[in-house]
């Protein structure tokens, strides 16, 4: 488990886990991939933390944790021979896995919040080549829905956090083609690959 700086961070977990609509997508998820299962729940819980370094509002934390512990469900969608691969994808597989965002975005049609569909779609939007979209042109075309949900600056905070927590957490543990990563080393990749708020990048190196 990813450490904590605040003592309430599992107390929110536990709260966001209480949800039906919640457990319901993580049993999927732990159901097709127990490694994709525990990475998420290592995320939900680090974006939590980040939120109350934030002093975010009980109900933006509830937000941002089933975001974060939803983020990759769309990997449900995606074949286990891909995410179980020890190697680096090729590109056929690449192009699946960069899917995975819209696909999440898709299955969670159902939950009350919609807002909690528009993290989970952004949370690959903050690297140098963000993905689902790609492209200068795309990012700045007023006619992308993307776009216009980025205009609520609090989705698009909490889609950072969530974001910064997703790719500490892949550089931080152990992978199929890739051991846990030193934390020097994690702080110069994370310089080069997260283009949020550079703040968080300080916030989630303290953990």
């Amino acid at each position: 488990m990813v450490s904590t700086l605040h003592s309430t961070s599992t107390v929110v977990l536990k709260r966001v886990l209480s949800q039906p609509e919640v457990t319901s997508y993580l049993d999927l998820l732990r159901h097709h991939h127990k490694e994709s299962y525990s990475h998420s729940m290592r995320v939900g819980f680090l974006s939590i933390d980040l939120g109350l370094d934030e002093r975010l509002a009980d109900e933006d934390l509830l937000l941002l944790g089933s975001a974060g512990l939803l983020h990759d469900i769309g990997k449900t969608k995606i074949p286990t021979t891909i995410l179980a691969k020890r190697g680096q994808l090729d590109a056929q597989e690449r192009t699946l896995m960069d899917e995975h965002p819209v696909h999440g975005f898709n299955l969670l049609e159902a939950l009350p919040d919609p807002r909690i569909r528009q993290i989970v779609i952004a949370h690959h939007e903050y690297k140098p080549s963000p993905y689902p979209r790609e492209g200068v042109e795309r990012r700045d075309s007023a006619r992308d829905v993307m776009d216009r949900r980025r205009s609520d600056s609090m989705i698009t905070s909490l889609a950072q956090l969530v974001a910064v927590a997703d790719l500490y957490d892949a550089l931080a543990s152990r992978r199929y083609y890739k051991p846990a990563l030193p934390k020097p080393q994690i702080e110069q990749l994370l310089r080069t690959q997260f283009k949020g708020n550079q703040k968080y990048i300080t916030a989630v190196l303290r953990r």
